[in-house]
Order: structure tokens, then sequence, then C-alpha cells
């Protein structure tokens, strides 16, 4: 486990029983794709939500 923060780029986490890869620093945060089986599918997304509870500093499986 590694704080979302400390991923590089290019580095894969797996959340919501999918590997997305760090594409990019976006302010404070980071900007995570993840891109399915259907062509030229994919999402965005920074994983981080005050409401939830989520944060740059929460844990995420860090694959490599």
């Amino acid at each position: 486990m590694t704080k979302f923060k400390d991923v590089p780029i290019g580095g894969r986490i797996k959340k919501y029983g999918k590997t997305w890869v760090v594409i990019k620093n976006y302010g404070n945060g980071l900007i995570v794709e993840y891109t399915g089986e259907i062509k030229n599918h994919s999402w965005h997304c920074c994983f981080v939500d005050i409401d939830e509870g989520i944060t740059l500093e929460t844990k995420v499986n860090f694959i490599g």
C-alpha cells in the first residue's frame, strides 16, 4: 500500500476491481486512466473525494 500522492507517473494502482495508470499531475493531484476492453473506451479520474474521505493521503494498492 502506498499513499496515492506518492504513485509516480506511469505507476499502476488497483482500485474498484480495475487497474489504473497514473498519466499526469493535475494541480496538487494525479489523473489516472483505465482503458477498458471496448476500443477507444477510457475513464479518467482523480480518485480524490473529500466527501467520501478519499484524499491524496489515502493508501492505494500500488502494483508497479
